[in-house]
């Protein structure tokens, strides 16, 4: 079978099948890492990323309304059905792209779905880890096209490859500092962003040219509240944007 072409921002949704055994009770997974890698050279363009971690408690039953699981980590749609919570076979349908594990959610969030014209066509392979509280983990991968044109460069065997990346900022939630780490394909004039949840720019932590390698910035948010708040990478005409949590 050939795998699915991709074009464009993609948001990954992963299907996990809570084993059931002898309990009635539904067992999401905990968290969820997802990694992307080419598969002609192996070469990882995302790397090892936290898909959600389930960091807050949710009310499991009141006298009126059975709502287990938050809407924006497990999908509920016409398209993708949930089992029913006593099934012997239960579905969650995990999104990984567009967001870090919180219940809220806002329109700008779609710029944290996956853009694969970031990224030279070919076949690639994303890796999905699902992991319960208990440490317990299985995996799975499913191979995919990309397919929007980009032509395939002619890389110097004997030179670093370099894809463009912005990766989760460390920690998250933070307080009041935080590492941005990002990664540039090549020289490129490379800025990075923080804005708050109404898209006011509120730090601009690099502005320059910078050769292709890997950085890393620290962000300190001392002089900020409590909140969600975005941090945009731009290099040329790779742009992504990432959310993260300070709380105080």
């Amino acid at each position: 079978m050939q795998p699915d072409s991709l074009i464009g921002e993609i948001d990954i949704i992963v299907k996990v099948v809570d084993y059931v055994g002898d309990s009635e009770w539904q067992q999401p997974a905990y968290t969820t890492w997802y990694t992307i890698k080419k598969l002609s050279n192996g070469q990882i363009i995302k790397p090892r990323t936290l898909g959600h971690i389930l960091n807050h408690k949710y009310t499991l039953y009141n006298s009126t309304h059975y709502q287990p699981y938050a809407g924006v980590i497990y999908q509920r749609d016409n398209t993708l059905l949930p089992s029913g919570w006593m099934d012997m076979q239960r579905n969650f349908y995990h999104n990984l792209t567009n967001n870090n594990g919180d219940s809220l959610v806002e329109l700008s969030e779609k710029a944290l779905a996956f853009d694969t014209d970031n990224f030279e066509d070919g076949d690639y392979r994303i890796i999905v880890e699902i992991y319960d509280e208990a440490g317990n983990f299985d995996i799975d991968s499913m191979d995919v096209k990309f397919k929007n044109g980009n032509p395939v460069s002619v890389e110097d065997e004997n030179s670093n490859v370099y894809s463009f990346n912005l990766e989760q900022n460390f920690p998250n939630p933070f307080n009041p500092t935080t590492t941005l780490s990002f990664v540039i394909g090549h020289r490129s004039f490379v800025t990075l962003k923080v804005y708050d949840v109404l898209g006011n720019e509120i730090a601009t932590l690099v502005n320059e040219e910078k050769p292709a390698g890997s950085y890393e910035v620290e962000f300190d948010a001392k002089d900020l509240t409590s909140g969600i708040y975005f941090y945009q990478l731009r290099a040329g005409e790779f742009s992504q944007t990432k959310k993260m949590i300070l709380m105080k």
